[in-house]
């Protein structure tokens, strides 16, 4: 993923996911990436920062103070995040995971399902307005929606349909993962449980 970068953007990128590490949180924002840019004494950040008369020491404590509190849980299926892109030009990452989409399609227990959009870009070539936004509120409804649809085709067909149906309503998405879960009967101790997965690409 990171042979694109330069090794100082590579540096920085690991000091960032240092810098989530330490703060106790489960992602990496831009904010992180400037926590690992203040800590850099060399590169063009750093001459910016200087000629600017900037104090690296109250840059990080300002953005210290605007990161959320890490005292409560942040459930990360919750969470969509816009992520550095590492390509030319201007796309960037957009990331969303949907989960905990709940149905009793064939199984006396319910499925849980989830989408997992780790590639799926906001390019603003490609696009008439410049950028689209894909709300998980939106991708959980058409996955709610496909499997009330489906009949007891098998999961590889279940997964397969939302897939492609995901690909097809929303045009920012060039990848998506798809994984059912379950548990194969209603037992006593639980019975064992069962994961399918698939990655669908334009």
């Amino acid at each position: 993923m990171f042979e694109r970068f330069t090794e100082r953007a590579r540096k920085v990128i690991v000091q960032a996911q240092e810098e989530s590490s330490r703060l106790r949180h489960d992602y990496v924002s831009t904010e992180h990436v400037l926590l690992g840019l203040v800590r850099e004494s060399e590169g063009v950040a750093a001459r910016v920062l200087s000629n600017l008369d900037v104090d690296p020491d109250a840059v990080r404590r300002e953005v210290i103070k605007r990161l959320p509190e890490t005292d409560r849980e942040v459930d990360p299926l919750d969470r969509v995040e816009l992520e550095m892109e590492q390509e030319e030009g201007a796309r960037s990452l957009f990331r969303g995971r949907v989960g905990g989409v709940r149905t009793e399609l064939y199984l006396p227990r319910p499925l849980a399902v989830t989408v997992d959009a780790d590639y799926a870009y906001r390019t603003h070539a490609e696009l008439p307005h410049g950028s689209t936004t894909v709300e998980p509120g939106d991708v959980a409804d058409l996955v709610r929606d496909g499997l009330r649809e489906t009949d007891a085709r098998g999961l590889e067909a279940v997964i397969a349909m939302l897939g492609e149906r995901l690909l097809d309503t929303f045009p920012a998405m060039l990848e998506v993962s798809v994984n059912v879960s379950g548990a194969l009967e209603p037992t006593d101790p639980p019975a064992p449980t069962f994961s399918v997965s698939s990655t669908f690409r334009r």
